[in-house]
């Protein structure tokens, strides 16, 4: 079979054509995104810079709190705030009030560090995994009197002024191992627990 000079500058110019693709494909102006490899230690590291901060807030000054925050690149969901109590400019944060805030309750600071109790992933795809994330804290309950008791339908009786342990639970979304978005997932301890 004879090839015509025709089917030859064809076969010529589709050869050329691949070619010049693939060095344009090399050569490309477009940024392409390339997926780290999920690692949950690295993960995990991610969010244990999130508690530390959490940790360290009430010691910092507010510019630093603000300016360490803002480079987590955090997003919070609005149930984070809501569930905490905290009124927030912003989301996602730039405004260190969630930060801030996350270890104050009924008007007292936690009496102990926040703590990771779980991490555990629940689904990951190509650069991008949802963990869900069990954090502790010590909070303060005020003074409950017979009379306040009595008074509410809740009937527990008198109870002193204390700190206890609370769980609260938060699916984490990570990007190329680094936390980006968190949101409360408050039924994780009502069915695993």
């Amino acid at each position: 079979m004879e090839l015509s000079r025709r089917d030859v500058v064809g076969v010529g110019a589709l050869a050329g054509a691949i070619l010049v693709a693939e060095s344009a494909k090399a050569c490309s102006l477009i940024a392409s995104v390339k997926p780290i490899p999920l690692s949950e230690a690295d993960s995990r590291a991610s969010l244990n810079r999130l508690v530390a901060l959490i940790n360290a807030a009430p010691m910092m000054a507010k510019r630093d709190l603000s300016d360490q925050a803002y480079g987590l690149s955090l997003e919070f969901d609005k149930s984070v705030p809501e569930f905490l109590n905290i009124e927030t400019a912003s989301l996602p944060l730039e405004d260190p009030a969630i930060i801030d805030g996350w270890t104050i309750n009924n008007g007292k600071r936690d009496n102990a560090p926040i703590k990771i109790q779980e991490f555990r992933q629940l689904k990951r795809g190509e650069g991008v995994a949802l963990y869900t994330i069990r954090l502790r804290r010590s909070v303060f309950w005020p003074e409950i009197t017979q009379e306040d008791s009595e008074r509410s339908s809740c009937g527990m009786g008198a109870v002193d002024a204390h700190f206890e342990p609370q769980d609260s639970a938060y699916i984490g979304t990570f990007r190329n191992n680094k936390l980006r978005k968190l949101t409360l997932f408050p039924d994780w301890l009502e069915w695993f627990d």
